[in-house]
């Protein structure tokens, strides 16, 4: 009796327990999930985002926003990806591998093709 007057209590935490084990097992075993990390971009092919390296920005450096999925970076690379090369492109195998470049006019310093390039390099 107690079980018929609370169904829908029951219901949904049934429910949640297993959308719970559902992305544990997704995002933890299985590893199903994207990253976004800085690649390496040339301001003179793509507009580029500009990073300092130290807070008194004494050197700069340029970058584009890559997002691939976890299995196919831990495929390409393993788990280190700081000085493996393809994880700076998108490569055929990949799927829903994007680059994103900076667009001038938006919120971030951007430098090269179809931005706005300052006249010299200490100015960034």
């Amino acid at each position: 009796m107690h079980f018929r007057r609370h169904f829908l209590l029951y219901s949904v935490l049934i429910l949640i327990v297993l959308g719970a084990c559902a992305s544990y097992y997704r995002f933890m075993v299985v590893h199903q999930y994207v990253v976004e990390y800085e690649a390496d971009c040339d301001p003179a092919d793509h507009s580029c985002f500009t990073g300092c390296d130290d807070d008194a920005c004494t050197s700069t450096y340029y970058y584009a926003l890559m997002q691939k999925r976890e299995t196919d970076i831990n495929t390409e690379c393993g788990p280190d990806i700081t000085d493996c090369d393809a994880a700076q492109s998108c490569l055929p195998d990949d799927a829903g591998c994007t680059v994103t470049y900076c667009e001038a006019g938006g919120d971030e310093e951007c430098i090269g093709p179809g931005a706005d390039v300052p006249e010299n390099n200490n100015d960034l």
